[in-house]
């Protein structure tokens, strides 16, 4: 073999070492922050970079506050510990503040440049669910739900309306902790009061729950009981023999529950 071919041969070996190599990554693209299905909770996305560098061992995420819509300084950034392109975070901000976000690609060289910022952008929350109007008597109405699927990121407080015999909503209360809550029902025997529930953040009010019934329908009366007395067993003529008969029941239950 001669000399050439052997620089030739050791070229190739240190054009392919070269090319082997790891470099520093690529800056991830696309970053975005939506609200998560908790209060505070934040749901990060972003595209790997164009170059990965010979390959990723993790992404990391910096956040900062976002006050008066100037962002603050950006924390340490933190592994995800993961190459997925998905991590969850918690923005501690008050509102009407945000949180804002970088997202970096990490390899044995070296860390990249940061992403583009991603702000959280908060939401109204979704509806309350699964709404029901349950009472035992006259007087009250207790309601019970269950809390929205999406919160919008913020603490919510609930609004009650009713509404009797199809007539129009009107405000009961607002700003429940929920949730339950007991109304007074003012319902009367044939009537129907219908009832139903939002919740409200920072952003606004939500959608309107499904809509309870509770409509105040006596059942049957229980406990009957017949008792027959003599009245004048002493007397003597077309009055003799009389009797008196005294009937007695407990009060039906009051209430029947329907959703709508």
């Amino acid at each position: 073999m001669g000399l050439a071919t052997l620089i030739g041969t050791g070229a190739i070996l240190v054009a392919a070492s070269l090319a082997g190599a790891s470099t520093t990554p690529g800056s991830p693209t696309s970053p975005a922050a939506v609200p998560g299905p908790k209060v505070g909770e934040v749901k990060l996305t972003w595209s790997a970079p164009a170059d990965l560098g010979g390959g990723l061992t993790t992404y990391l995420v910096a956040s900062a506050p976002v006050v008066g819509g100037t962002t603050g300084t950006f924390s340490a950034a933190t592994p995800t510990n993961s190459v997925a392109l998905r991590a969850t975070k918690t923005c501690t901000a008050t509102y009407p503040d945000i949180c804002a976000y970088k997202i970096f690609a990490k390899n044995s060289a070296g860390t990249s440049v940061a992403s583009t910022e991603a702000r959280i952008v908060w939401s109204a929350p979704s509806a309350p669910r699964s709404l029901r109007a349950v009472s035992t008597n006259f007087s009250d109405v207790d309601l019970t739900w269950k809390t929205p699927s999406r919160s919008g990121g913020l603490a919510s407080t609930f609004s009650v309306e009713k509404r009797i015999d199809g007539g129009s909503w009107v405000a009961v209360s607002s700003g429940e902790a929920g949730p339950t809550y007991t109304a007074s029902s003012s319902c009367t025997g044939g009537t129907s009061c219908m009832y139903r529930v939002r919740a409200v953040n920072g952003i606004g009010a939500g959608p309107w729950s499904n809509s309870a019934a509770f409509r105040v329908t006596p059942g049957a009366p229980k406990d009957l009981v017949v008792s027959v007395t003599a009245t004048h067993p002493e007397t003597t003529g077309a009055s003799a023999g009389a009797t008196e008969t005294l009937v007695a029941w407990a009060p039906p239950t009051l209430g029947l529950v329907d959703d709508d």
